[in-house]
């Protein structure tokens, strides 16, 4: 699992930050933990650190930009476990069909 860190108290570098959590979950297909300050928010927890930007003032647009980073990382990971459940569930069926199709020809 990927950790990105973040330390300052530059909103525009937590916001680069979170683009980048983005990037690490399309090329993974797993979301990265983020440390902010020291402090670890586990892949689980992006609309946690999309929650550090100030709601009001300038930053509000960026809140909320940052709110949807979080979403789409979050969608981009949700997929891709999909994925793999269904790649896992056909793979099962295949080896259910196989079997079933030996046991019928012993039966034969």
């Amino acid at each position: 699992m990927t950790t990105l860190v973040f330390h300052g108290d530059d909103l525009n570098g937590l916001f680069d930050t979170m683009t980048e959590a983005v990037r690490v979950t399309l090329r993974e297909q797993v979301r990265p933990a983020i440390e902010v300050n020291g402090k670890l928010f586990g892949p689980h927890e992006l609309l946690k650190v999309a929650a550090l930007l100030p709601h009001d003032g300038e930053a509000r647009l960026q809140h909320q930009a940052m709110l949807s980073l979080a979403h789409l990382a979050n969608r981009i990971a949700s997929a891709a476990a999909s994925r793999d459940a269904e790649r896992a569930v056909g793979a099962w069926l295949t080896e259910a069909e196989r079997t079933l199709a030996e046991w019928n020809r012993r039966d034969d």
